[in-house]
């Protein structure tokens, strides 16, 4: 048996009884031992020179950063486990393009982006282009994105323009910029950018906002094809698109004149029919610009439903009576010229059941005032559209449990509304809590 060694800084309880019996006892009155005052102050002298030389390998082994005195060095940089890698790599690849002469469709690219540090402005994204053939050409851009790759016959009907989509990884509301490549004498070289707002001369969209989410459309007037840009309105609608074209050696721009906003509107039975609300604007003398719609389609899936347009005049209202009517028949007068309104930070857009039956409902702004008006066009389930039923205006609150409508005027009391057993709208009179 392998004996233990002894230590004098141990309590040793393998002799005899005897023995055991008077260590236990030391250890379990130790208060009554206390030991004298120069063991004490020994003992703390020898901590405090411990201290002193673990203190003394900190500093050697931890050099001043910079290696001089005073010199704080660069500052830190968090870096992943392993320092070859590159933080957030995203990668995207397309094959079977037609990228030189060749006539084969035997090409592929490959975009990777990435952030060189902890920042989200500092990186590179890499575009690496290989041809059937093996030849390899590289073009890079030091900004960090989302990328991605649009490949289209914009300037060649035989050989694809890239369009390399980089959508911005900071953005709180969608912004990218764009580059269109083209393989030249073996290398990739720039046709033009966008988004970038560099020099007007060189932007061929200077003067837009350009978000992420670009499209493609065949021509009718060549066998070229288009790219389509989505450029920001404002934060409550989709974007307005501008359709790039290659005329006569250069691009040309034309920006529709329209933008889509879409709601979808589930249904009891489990489906859902889709809102699609044509916007259009109107910049005036005075430089403000109004944004109105000028048509709402009603579609069930891509089968179209429905179209409302805006009314020249209100019909008669869905009411029980000539009083209920006149309450909610808004003044002509409060009619706007132009449409529903689509200025959605001052009227916005109604999508709630009002009359109780489990189906969502379609308010429409109609007004230029501060009364805020709005046209219900209710859910005919058996005819599969809206119907227009009446007009309310201000402050709209759904009283679900007694089936009520408070209406809330600008300066005025809230009135009060229900529905009878045919689905008219009856005025109650002035609410009463």
């Amino acid at each position: 048996m392998n004996k233990i060694p002894s230590s004098p800084f141990a309590t040793r309880l393998s002799g005899s009884a005897t023995e055991t019996e008077l260590r236990i006892r030391s250890i379990l009155q130790w208060k009554k031992q206390r030991p004298p005052l120069w063991a004490m102050i020994l003992t703390g002298l020898v901590i405090l020179s411990c201290g002193g030389l673990v203190s003394c390998q900190a500093q050697e082994e931890m050099p001043a950063p910079g290696g001089l005195s005073g010199d704080p060095g660069p500052a830190p940089v968090s870096r992943p486990a392993d320092p070859s890698l590159p933080y957030d790599l995203e990668t995207v690849s397309l094959d079977g393009l037609t990228l030189d002469d060749s006539g084969t469709e035997d090409d592929r690219v490959t975009v990777t982006s990435c952030r060189v540090d902890a920042s989200d402005r500092e990186g590179l994204t890499t575009v690496e282009v290989t041809l059937g053939g093996g030849q390899t050409a590289v073009w890079e851009h030091p900004f960090p994105c989302f990328p991605n790759i649009v490949p289209l016959h914009l300037t060649s009907p035989d050989v694809q323009s890239l369009v390399i989509e980089m959508a911005d990884r900071t953005s709180n509301y969608g912004a990218a910029r764009y580059f269109i490549l083209e393989m030249e004498d073996g290398a990739l070289a720039e046709r033009g950018h966008i988004g970038l707002w560099d020099d007007p001369e060189c932007d061929l969209l200077p003067d837009e906002a350009v978000l992420y989410g670009a499209k493609w459309a065949e021509r009718e007037d060549s066998a070229l094809q288009a790219l389509r840009v989505p450029v920001l309105i404002d934060k409550w609608h989709d974007p307005c698109y501008i359709t790039l074209t290659w005329e006569d050696g250069q691009f040309v721009s034309k920006a529709d004149d329209f933008f889509t906003d879409r709601e979808t509107l589930p249904l009891p039975d489990g489906g859902e029919v889709t809102i699609e609300l044509e916007g259009r604007w109107e910049n005036s003398d005075t430089a403000r610009q109004t944004l109105y719609y000028s048509e709402i389609r009603v579609l069930e899936g891509t089968r179209l439903l429905q179209t409302i347009t805006p009314p020249h005049a209100l019909p008669q209202p869905r009411a029980f009576d000539s009083d209920t009517a006149a309450q909610v028949t808004p003044p002509a007068a409060n009619a706007p010229a132009l449409g529903f309104s689509a200025e959605r930070q001052l009227h916005a857009l109604d999508l709630r059941d009002v009359n109780f039956d489990g189906f969502t409902d379609l308010g429409l702004p109609w007004d230029t005032t501060h009364n805020d008006v709005h046209l219900w066009y209710l859910w005919d389930p058996a005819a599969g559209q809206f119907r227009y039923s009446f007009a309310l205006q201000g402050d709209l609150t759904i009283d679900a449990e007694r089936h009520l409508l408070i209406e809330t005027r600008w300066e005025e009391g809230p009135h009060t509304y229900s529905f009878n057993a045919r689905g008219q709208i009856c005025w109650q009179g002035p609410y009463e809590m």
